[in-house]
């Protein structure tokens, strides 16, 4: 890493959030960091499960799935509305366990007409807490814009409102140079969190996919500077809530390795002497490092077939040989698009990113306990003309 460039770091674990410092390198059994880096703890899916007296009862959803089709098509689903209030279309996941939404279904109350042949009103979704929408434009705390998204794309055109639906890659959205402090602090948004609330809450952080992780990770530091427990979400298949990040909890026993992996697996061993699994994401591509002990150079599997399922059978055959490794490593570029890393956490969640596209998962079997994720700094974004 150059000395003229910051590391920014989100670490994700089941314990109370806490805001830490570290010099480079390894200890402790986990990731150094560069000095001066946030370092941030998150619950895993247990703690919005159904557990937090604050949290929601889950918000009755229109069942339209069929044996042929279980997911229903993207656009139809429980976050849809999301993509269309606050333009925030969240990636979608193989986690197999959805949560309740932060969100309620409230019916309002309209005058009774006097022929009594008016229909109802339609239920508005209402936030029963701080949420924090990460968007193609703005930063939403609930319902109030606090922030802009900066854009800049070549050719600039994809960077007007209507082109901002492009394939991931196409633009780069990131947070202004403007709201982001030197030391990291987002004071507009970390009022609007405070002035809700937020202090000793969950707060689920819901970005567009195609938004910079850099972007994301400074959102999680502020809600933790704000005082809240910073909860990155995801959509599963199907449309429902879910946490990007493992409960570590899940992780009672060493995975059983896979014998075969076939052309989606790639060949060759696990190095026997395996210290820790760390994954490099960027815009370019997706690349797998089992760490060896000092002078040995990290081995790099290649990568063979689809990405997820490939680094999911590798993860599963690392578990095996060492046991003891049970938290793996995203190294994202600051430019990397969050849909990327929460592929990425996927296949090292657990065994879910086989299952074929569009089926339920019939074999979750858990694979990392622990998944940190850490994002290089990059240059502050510049106005880009819509």
């Amino acid at each position: 890493m150059s000395a003229q460039r910051n590391a920014a770091a989100v670490v994700v674990a089941a314990a109370a959030v806490v805001v830490a410092t570290a010099a480079c390198g390894k200890g402790g059994g986990g990731y150094g960091v560069a000095a001066g880096a946030d370092v941030h703890t998150q619950q895993g899916s247990s703690a919005v499960a159904g557990g937090d007296p604050g949290q929601p009862a889950a918000e009755p959803q229109p069942v339209t799935t069929t044996a042929a089709d279980p997911n229903r098509p993207f656009g139809d689903d429980p976050v849809s509305w999301l993509d269309a209030r606050f333009e925030v279309e969240l990636p979608r996941s193989t986690a197999p366990q959805p949560v309740d939404p932060p969100w309620t279904l409230v019916t309002p109350t309209a005058p009774a007409a006097a022929d009594g042949g008016a229909a109802p009103p339609e239920p508005q979704r209402v936030f029963t807490g701080p949420v924090v929408l990460v968007g193609r434009q703005k930063v939403f705390v609930s319902e109030a814009a606090v922030l802009h998204v900066q854009c800049t794309a070549e050719p600039a055109e994809l960077c007007k409102p209507d082109a901002l639906r492009a394939s991931t890659g196409k633009q780069r959205l990131r947070l202004s140079a403007d709201a982001v402090a030197a030391d990291g602090t987002i004071a507009a948004l970390q009022a609007a969190l405070q002035a809700q609330g937020a202090a000793g809450k969950a707060v689920w952080v819901l970005a567009d996919r195609r938004v910079d992780a850099q972007a994301v990770v400074q959102v999680l530091a502020a809600v933790e500077r704000a005082g809240g427990r910073p909860l990155a979400g995801t959509a599963t298949l199907a449309g429902h809530l879910a946490p990007v990040f493992p409960d570590p909890a899940g992780v009672s026993a060493p995975a059983t390795a896979t014998a075969t992996v076939g052309e989606s697996g790639g060949s060759g061993p696990v190095p026997t002497d395996l210290q820790g699994v760390s994954v490099q994401v960027r815009r370019t591509g997706v690349t797998l490092l089992f760490e060896r002990p000092v002078p040995q150079p990290p081995a790099t599997p290649e990568l063979l077939g689809n990405v997820a399922e490939a680094l999911s059978v590798w993860a599963e055959r690392a578990r095996a040989v060492a046991p003891s490794v049970t938290r793996a490593r995203i190294q994202a570029d600051a430019d990397a698009p969050w849909e990327e890393v929460v592929r990425v956490a996927d296949a090292l969640r657990d065994a879910c990113a086989r299952a074929a596209k569009g089926t339920p998962c019939h074999d979750q079997r858990a694979l990392f306990a622990t998944i940190d994720l850490v994002v290089e700094a990059a240059a502050p974004a510049t106005a880009t003309a819509r």
